[in-house]
């Protein structure tokens, strides 16, 4: 599940899993405990669905119990309308280059990730009924000026692939549901914790935005066009919920961290994390609760195809929220991102570490795709071959 929000929280999740769990038995299905749900990282959605002091000062404005119950409601709806709706499909796995897209903003001219990954379903006639996209960058186009809700380039990109004629994010009045009558489109970002968007000269404000998201919608259809589908398919599921290591703020508060290292865990950073890895043929989605950097993410995408992952994806944010995640060389730069990191500069590793402990679950036996009337997922995270 893909959202126009800034990053998930662990309470909003819980919250969609019990009104989710309602609706189960009637659709026969069980999918829950599994849920990925992603965040696009937009600077320009809406806030106030945050019941923490420090980040309602920090991002999010102050908390609003209606707006937390709406995206509870929107969100679970959304998922309960998919399970009605089981068709059977055709799923091709791509990957391009989106060059000269991003940008590295914590070092100008470093590492970028231009790797744009792709999930194509289509009907049985070869009607594109969705994209799956990864992509990584940080939905900050429009800048902090901007004081209307808008999905920046994501939402842009979705318009552009939709091929309708729904109103371009941010300009038109808000509406319940917009429908472009064309594919679905779940944009999934990447290793976006250094990386932005490329401002194209000439172009500002929401013009800028149109013009990226086209942009990126052509490499979109370049991957897209010849494709190959296979109607029959392995999906897997893992995740898993990790103690986290002690709070360490030294990137925001240095030598005298150790003073305040309790008083931040108490107030704001999480003691716990959710972890999860989805299957869907060859790609791999790593769906991590943070921002990591590019560089974590290629090496963490290469230990993971020296273990057979040929084509993994770095999903994130997703599932909960525990900062940025660099480097611990590039910790010791300093700046915003290590300011950001809750965890001092061996945190990476640790990550990663978990990350591998996932992937080897996934390779254990019985990981091969059951057939399952309705598109029933049995208790070890086993999906079915039929996509909705």
């Amino acid at each position: 599940m893909a959202t126009d929000l800034l990053f998930i929280t662990q309470e909003l999740r819980k919250a969609v899993i019990r009104k989710i769990k309602r609706g189960e038995n009637r659709l026969g299905i069980h999918v829950m405990d599994r849920l990925l749900l992603a965040a696009t990282h937009n600077h320009s959605g809406v806030g106030g669905y945050m019941d923490n002091w420090v980040f309602e000062k920090a991002a999010l404005g102050p908390y609003d119990p209606e707006v937390f119950d709406h995206l509870v409601r929107q969100i679970a709806t959304a998922v309960l309308q998919a399970g009605r709706q089981w068709v059977p499909a055709r799923l091709g796995v791509g990957r391009g280059r989106a060059r000269g897209l991003n940008v590295n903003r914590r070092r100008k001219g470093d590492f970028t990730d231009p790797d744009l990954r792709m999930i194509r379903v289509d009907d049985e006639e070869g009607k594109t009924l969705a994209y799956v996209l990864n992509f990584s960058a940080h939905p900050t186009l429009l800048g902090p000026r901007n004081m209307q809700f808008s999905a920046d380039y994501p939402g842009q990109l979705a318009r552009a692939l939709g091929e309708g004629d729904g109103p371009l994010p941010g300009r038109g009045p808000l509406q319940e549901t917009m429908t472009f009558g064309g594919p679905l489109v779940l944009f999934f970002n990447g290793s976006l914790g250094d990386q932005a968007p490329y401002r194209i000269p000439g172009y500002e404000g929401f013009d800028r935005v149109e013009k990226f998201g086209e942009l990126l919608a052509e490499r979109v259809r370049e991957i897209s066009n010849g494709l190959p589908t296979k109607g029959s398919i392995r999906l897997k599921t893992i995740g898993e919920t990790f103690p986290l290591p002690g709070t360490d703020v030294r990137g925001a508060l240095g030598h005298f961290s150790f003073l305040f290292n309790g008083l931040a865990h108490l107030l704001f950073v999480p003691d716990s994390a959710y972890f999860q890895m989805l299957l869907v043929d060859e790609a791999l989605l790593v769906a991590l609760p943070c921002e990591p950097g590019v560089e974590v993410g290629r090496d963490l995408q290469a230990r993971l195809q020296s273990r057979g992952f040929s084509s993994s994806w770095i999903v994130a944010p997703a599932n909960n929220y525990i900062g940025y995640l660099i480097e611990e060389e590039d910790y010791r730069r300093g700046g915003y991102e290590a300011r950001i990191s809750f965890y001092g500069p061996g945190m990476a590793n640790w990550v990663k570490g978990k990350v591998l402990e996932l992937a080897q679950g996934m390779n254990e036996p019985g990981s091969a795709a059951l057939p399952s009337k309705r598109g029933a997922i049995d208790r070890r995270g086993e999906l079915p071959h039929r996509m909705p």
